[in-house]
């Protein structure tokens, strides 16, 4: 994470070097699926599974691309926030 470098000031107290903190997507995308899935999980997976099951229901295509904009576009975005 952060890694610290010291230096010692012969004439006064120590002086401290940090480097930024960053994290990579893949990090932060882990953790916030472990607080949010838990949470709001299902308020997700049901308007996906019941577009999912009306698609197969009236064999329309249509329904299930639906579902698919939800997974991956709509479900994203609501994380975020």
């Amino acid at each position: 994470m952060t890694e610290n470098n010291t230096a010692t000031n012969p004439t006064g107290p120590e002086i401290r070097v940090t480097k930024p903190f960053w994290t990579v997507s893949g990090d932060y995308f882990s953790v916030l699926l472990g607080a949010w899935m838990p949470r709001y999980g299902w308020l997700m997976l049901l308007p996906v599974a019941f577009f999912v099951a009306l698609g197969y229901m009236l064999q329309d295509e249509r329904w299930l691309i639906t579902a698919l904009i939800l997974t991956f576009i709509v479900a994203p975005m609501v994380m975020s926030f």
